[in-house]
């Protein structure tokens, strides 16, 4: 093994800034005067951190992903919107809300699709629906492979809402 490939030791760190002129600046850079004076200014929208171990963005991704591939949702936009307004804002019973009246969406239509292959599975049982062997084979392939789909979002929509649930119960803590 050459010298060359061997590990070189850590170069030293530059010189590091004196303690006077860090104190003397905010982490933004400017003066702590000059730095409030420019917060006051801009007014920006403060976003709420979740409590820690709860829930995080990354979540509403999973669930409008799922929703989308599981093609009953009708408004995935609203995720979106409960996951970047509603959410980020600390407003958790909104986005419960948003998030519930789309998961009640998902099972009523999911219901109505069950109802439905039931009654094509009866008809073609019966000779109704004409179809042949390999064709049903291939349907219901299908129909198995959507109903993971929708199995998937509805997992996905209850992790959410448990995580919403607990965030919203904990945000309306009665004060001793």
């Amino acid at each position: 093994m050459t010298e060359d490939n061997r590990e070189r030791p850590m170069q030293p760190a530059r010189e590091a800034i004196s303690s006077s002129e860090t104190a003397s600046q905010a982490p933004g850079g400017l003066p702590p005067d000059e730095q409030a004076e420019n917060t006051a200014e801009v007014a920006p929208v403060r976003f709420v951190q979740p409590p820690a171990g709860s829930i995080e963005f990354g979540a509403f991704t999973q669930l409008l992903t799922a929703a989308q591939q599981c093609g009953l949702v009708a408004n995935t936009d609203a995720i979106v919107t409960a996951r970047d307004r509603e959410f980020r804002l600390g407003r958790y019973q909104r986005a419960f809300d948003i998030i519930e009246g789309l998961y009640l969406q998902l099972n009523a239509r999911a219901a109505q699709r069950q109802g439905e292959l039931r009654r094509q599975e009866i008809q073609y049982k019966s000779g109704t629906l004409k179809m042949s062997p390999k064709e049903w084979m291939l349907k219901q392939r299908r129909d198995t492979e959507q109903s993971q789909k929708i199995d998937r979002a509805r997992r996905q929509f209850a992790r959410v809402l448990d995580a919403l649930n607990a965030l919203r119960a904990s945000q309306i803590e009665p004060t001793a």
